[in-house]
């Protein structure tokens, strides 16, 4: 579903602090009516850091978060 994946990079954009994969599937149903599993998201993930520099944060209680490296952090 190649809009599932435009929602995930949108959401992504929208959060340069990170996000988690459960916060990502709750804002796919309820921002866009998407219904998404965990392990779609993680593809999701995969294809769009081929196009984007996308880093990986271990939060709290082991959870990932999910951000989009800006600039400054690139250089």
């Amino acid at each position: 579903m190649s809009e599932k994946i435009l929602a995930v990079e949108r959401i992504l954009l929208r959060n340069p602090y990170g996000i988690s994969t459960q916060e990502i599937i709750g804002r796919l149903d309820n921002e866009y009516g998407i219904k998404a599993e965990r392990k779609s998201i993680y593809s999701d993930i995969a294809i769009l850091t081929r196009f984007m520099p996308i880093d990986v944060y271990r939060g709290d209680n082991n959870r990932n978060l999910y951000f989009i490296r800006t600039r400054s952090e690139t250089s």
